[in-house]
Parts: C-alpha cells; sequence; structure tokens
C-alpha cells in the first residue's frame, strides 16, 4: 500500500472518526516512486495535521523494513540506503512530535531466509 491509499486512514476519515491509536506500516512501497524528502514531508505533513485536529490520538510509526526485492526499482542496495535514511529522519521527527517509533533491527536484507523471492517477507520473517 502507498502513502495516498493510507492517507484516509491516517486522517481518520474512514470511520468518521479518528482511532484513539493509529499505528502505521507505510511508506515503503513509496520509495522507488518519489524521493524520500518528498516521502517525509507528504507523510509528516498529514500526520501533523492529523494530530492538531485530532490531539488526544496516538501515533506510532513501524520503521520501513530492508528488503532484498522493491517493486520500483532494480537496484535493492540504492533502496535500502534510502529506506535507512528515511527511517532516520521519520524517528528524529516522530520522536520530536513525542509519538512512538518501532523498530525491525532483526529484520536485514542479508538475510535471505526472511523473504520470498518477491518484496513480502516469509512467515518466519513476519514473526519478526
Amino acid at each position: 500500500m502507498r502513502w495516498h491509499h493510507m492517507l484516509p486512514t491516517a486522517l481518520g476519515l474512514a470511520w468518521g472518526q479518528p482511532p484513539d491509536l493509529l499505528v502505521l506500516h507505510a511508506g515503503g512501497n513509496n520509495l522507488g516512486r518519489r524521493s524520500g524528502k518528498d516521502l517525509i514531508d507528504a507523510i509528516l505533513n498529514n500526520l501533523q495535521f492529523r494530530q492538531k485536529q485530532h490531539p488526544d490520538s496516538v501515533v506510532v510509526w513501524l520503521t520501513i523494513i530492508p528488503k532484498r526485492a522493491w517493486a520500483a526499482r532494480d537496484n535493492p542496495q540504492a533502496l535500502n540506503n534510502e529506506q535507512r535514511g528515511v527511517n532516520q529522519e521519520f524517528c528524529h521527527a516522530i520522536l520530536r512530535a513525542d509519538w512512538t517509533v518501532i523498530g525491525h533491527p532483526t529484520i536485514s536484507a542479508s538475510k535471505p531466509e526472511l523473504f520470498q523471492p518477491d518484496i513480502h517477507l516469509f512467515d518466519k520473517g513476519l514473526d519478526l
């Protein structure tokens, strides 16, 4: 799912009212389709707007995981480098906003046993 598909949910428009807790695992499918800076700016602007409208709800950001293959590009190492930079910027911004970040330190592109041949994780990777 790309960010623009997730946006109505993130803004609380999908149910008519925002959830008390919003856990986001989004943005990875945008990498390679738009710049990391553009993605960061778009998501943070949307989340800051959302938080002004609904200050009592909690936002939890799950970092974008590295992959052995990416849907948007032939060079997985380049996108994994971009993914690390985007995660670092997001983590700083999310923590400054007093939200929560959950990382995935045990998922690495260098662990092929976690990944299916396409862009998805095996159950073993999902369990982490």
